[in-house]
């Protein structure tokens, strides 16, 4: 039986990414909210959530029903739940 090569790895722009340079290892951060635009998540840390080595995003709600949604990038996480700003995402690096 003939063995066949490993596939070739390839590069993200072989691949079509476009999007910004990965990031070498998971980051982690919390949404933290002052005013509860909503009215359904609260206040203070209301999400943790991870950044992805491939950009995706991660989020893990906190509170009464928690729930897990992914984003193809923080960039669409924010912009559905930064709420023009009432919304910080604060890395795990910078806190405390």
């Amino acid at each position: 039986m003939a063995r066949k090569n490993p596939p070739t790895k390839m590069t993200l722009e072989q691949l079509g990414y476009t999007g910004p340079p990965p990031v070498s290892a998971p980051r982690l951060f919390t949404l933290e909210r002052d005013t509860d635009v909503t009215g359904v998540s609260g206040t203070g840390t209301v999400a943790d959530g991870v950044v992805w080595p491939d950009n995706t995003v991660s989020i893990r709600w906190r509170g009464e029903r928690p729930s897990t949604v992914f984003w193809e990038s923080l960039e669409h996480a924010e912009a559905v739940h930064g709420h023009g700003g009432a919304t910080r995402f604060v890395w795990a690096e910078e806190c405390c």
